[in-house]
């Protein structure tokens, strides 16, 4: 179905390059790969491409300065260019792609096949002469644009920060359930200790190793244990040999 056609992906994550070029090239298609905006455009002058595919929230460069250049760029705005993200998500997002000439907006995850009908179709369109431009009617006011820019970076930002809270104040709730748990299990062992030293009662523990040879086996002794025994706690290696004796 891709024929000879070429497509740039533009994603900063290696999982989700490795799938679109797996799935173009089931397709047909044949693919180059870029990690940001940046190395995109070096390529894309380079080596011209059928239509480029890309994130949004990538570093260096995100997608949408990127989508700003490419619609600005003499050579590469009659490119289609397909957004594909799962990070900007919001009906507000969307409209500020479009407004910046993006040719079509696509969700991760999307079914293979949904998402190469979209690209297909995006082809077809720009066959016929349908390719948006930055141009639009929708952006003649460089003000507003740049400001919805801000404005949607910003609340990126703010969503991130929020995460990030979320994700330390859960780690800090973990750390001192964690702490509360050691602090009573030292508790709860000198409590032990102690009993055991008043009533001259020891213990032990035996961990049976997956063999048939016995010295493989971990035993342990309590403190009281080693003082029954006649030695002071921890002087001696514990072995079975001595447990015998």
């Amino acid at each position: 179905m891709g024929g000879d056609l070429d497509v740039l992906i533009v994603d900063d994550h290696e999982e989700n390059l490795y799938y679109l070029e797996a799935l173009l090239a089931g397709h047909g298609y044949s693919t180059d790969r870029a990690r940001h905006g940046a190395e995109a455009l070096v390529k894309a002058r380079l080596n011209r491409p059928d239509l480029v595919i890309s994130d949004l929230l990538m570093p260096i460069m995100d997608g949408y300065t990127l989508l700003r250049h490419w619609k600005s760029d003499r050579d590469l705005k009659g490119i289609p260019f397909v957004v594909h993200t799962a990070t900007y998500t919001e009906p507000e997002d969307e409209q500020l792609a479009l407004s910046l000439g993006a040719d079509r907006f696509i969700l991760k995850p999307a079914e293979p096949e949904d998402l190469i009908q979209q690209l297909l179709r995006t082809l077809n369109n720009a066959q016929s002469g349908a390719v948006r431009s930055l141009s639009a009617p929708a952006v003649n006011d460089e003000k507003d644009l740049l400001r919805n820019y801000s404005q949607t970076l910003i609340r990126k930002l703010e969503e991130k920060s929020l995460r990030l809270e979320e994700a330390n104040r859960a780690l800090q709730q973990e750390l001192m359930e964690r702490q509360i748990a050691e602090r009573a299990l030292r508790v709860s062992e000198t409590h032990m200790a102690i009993a055991q030293r008043m009533a001259h009662f020891g213990s032990w523990e035996l961990e049976l190793a997956n063999t048939d040879d016995i010295d493989a086996n971990s035993l342990r002794w309590s403190d009281e244990m080693y003082r029954i025994a006649g030695y002071d706690p921890g002087s001696v290696e514990v072995s079975n040999e001595l447990f015998f004796s």
